[in-house]
């Protein structure tokens, strides 16, 4: 009898198919053939489930963009998700900018319906001031595994109309891309969302002192292709790279 190492890709994936994310990102390492036949299959799961951002502004105006499965690079490993489509009738994300109000925070990233595991190290702050297209880079370093993992969070912010005439403070927030290496979506580097994770995230973001803590880059305007697949392709525990901001 073949070893289970040889069979056809065809029937391999199928194997694999009945197994758990979880149990998929533990026999990654096994060979080459079985991390690509597994990061395959995770990514395809993600066409059944979505991606759940918790974005608010000192704990008012919160929002949930839902991400879907859009696309997976097998060459990069890295998962690409596009905005769940909204009603026509659902109203616009709008934040202040008045004085004196902190900047709308990113705090969790969790999957489908399960509130109760966070696969963010850091939260991360939306910029408003100037419209247009804004992209957070980010690479967390992870505690479960002592490595980087990196994503990217794409949006776009626009000043806000009411018959017409701008309202001055007001910004409509755009979320347009989101993508991840697929290790960012290992369950085993999730960590449960109790109050002492949360007061943890919060410290990271007032105290960003720690050299080996998790990344955030804000880019402002386009990046080229070539530029995301030199950061995607980063080596795991590189630091963030040098990119040029626009």
């Amino acid at each position: 009898m073949s070893p289970i190492s040889t069979l056809p890709h065809k029937l391999l994936r199928h194997i694999l198919e009945y197994l758990s994310n979880e149990e998929l990102y533990t026999i990654m390492p096994v060979s080459t053939v079985w991390n690509a036949t597994a990061g395959q299959v995770v990514a395809h799961s993600f066409r059944e489930q979505h991606l759940v951002m918790w974005i608010d502004q000192e704990g008012h105006r919160m929002c949930n963009p839902l991400w879907t499965f859009d696309s997976y690079n097998t060459l990069t490993n890295v998962i690409r998700f596009k905005p769940y489509e909204a009603e026509p009738t659902t109203h616009p994300d709008i934040y202040n900018l008045m004085f004196g109000l902190k900047r709308p925070c990113l705090r969790l990233i969790t999957i489908g319906d399960d509130h109760h595991y966070d696969y963010l190290e850091k939260a991360g702050s939306i910029s408003l001031k100037h419209t247009g297209q804004k992209t957070m880079l980010a690479s967390d370093l992870s505690a479960a595994d002592n490595t980087y993992h990196q994503w990217r969070f794409t949006y776009r912010i626009e000043y806000l109309y009411r018959k017409n005439r701008k309202i001055d403070g007001e910004r409509v927030f755009i979320p347009e891309i989101f993508e991840c290496s697929l290790s960012f979506l290992n369950p085993k580097r999730a960590h449960r969302t109790k109050l002492a994770w949360y007061v943890k995230k919060h410290m990271k973001n007032i105290n960003p002192a720690p050299s080996k803590d998790s990344k955030r880059t804000k880019i402002h305007g386009e990046v080229s292709p070539s530029e995301w697949n030199s950061f995607f392709s980063q080596q795991p525990n590189d630091m963030m790279p040098q990119m040029y901001v626009h």
